[in-house]
């Protein structure tokens, strides 16, 4: 005897992976942001990851992958669902400071390079080409000393300091200075001189560099100087 004849559910057999594709920016933020370069403030790296306008997608995953150097790129952080919203468009997955320090080699003066996993709902994945943005991992701040105090008193009133800076990098200076021009610290020795300064005592000026990467350095105040340019009062020579 023959049993009823059941129809099964309709099925699906994918065997297409997803597209070739190339990851997308790779941006960070919190802090000071310098464009590649992950610094010493920057608290997550946003990767954004073009997604094709392939249904099969719609409740696929994207894994962000990374590597330090030329080493072999990694999962890193968590992966994501890709939503439909997004198809043919982008998705972005924010990844925080300890995902990006758990990497395998990670150190200051390396290079991290992304790119990015897609799979669709039928398990096929496609792995992105990089990222043309790269990020240079500088997390040490600048540190500055005052080697040279303004010569006290005295009466010109453009006088002028030195610092020493272990790392070159951008002047900021409590009051104008002419020089140097562009206002850049140089590695070792550098000698500021102050735009026009009134006559008085200055005892809370400061000095600080920040790197190309833009950690900000130590601020040091200069020592206490005075600017005197009254001459002394007429007189007349005696016997």
């Amino acid at each position: 005897n023959d049993s009823n004849t059941v129809t099964l559910s309709t099925f699906v057999i994918d065997t297409t992976s997803p597209s070739a594709f190339t990851a997308g920016s790779v941006i960070t933020s919190g802090g000071t942001v310098v464009a590649n370069y992950l610094n010493g403030t920057n608290t997550t790296v946003t990767v954004t990851v073009p997604i094709e306008n392939e249904a099969t997608l719609s409740g696929g995953t994207l894994q962000i992958q990374a590597k330090v150097n030329a080493g072999a790129f990694e999962n890193i952080g968590s992966s994501a669902t890709i939503v439909a919203g997004n198809l043919g468009g982008t998705q972005s997955i924010a990844l925080t400071d300890e995902n990006i320090e758990a990497l395998t080699g990670y150190a200051e003066g390396t290079t991290i390079t992304f790119t990015a996993i897609i799979t669709d709902t039928s398990s096929n994945s496609t792995t992105g080409t990089a990222s043309e943005t790269t990020l240079a991992v500088d997390q040490v701040s600048p540190t500055i000393s005052e080697q040279t105090a303004v010569t006290t008193p005295t009466a010109d009133n453009t006088p002028s300091f030195a610092i020493a800076s272990d790392e070159a990098g951008a002047i900021t200076v409590s009051q104008t200075i002419t020089s140097p021009s562009p206002a850049n610290a140089i590695s070792g020795n550098t000698t500021i001189v102050f735009d026009t300064l009134a006559a008085g005592t200055y005892n809370s000026e400061t000095v600080s560099v920040r790197d190309a990467a833009g950690n900000d350095s130590n601020t040091v105040t200069l020592s206490t100087f005075v600017i005197d340019t009254t001459s002394p009062s007429a007189f007349t020579a005696g016997s």
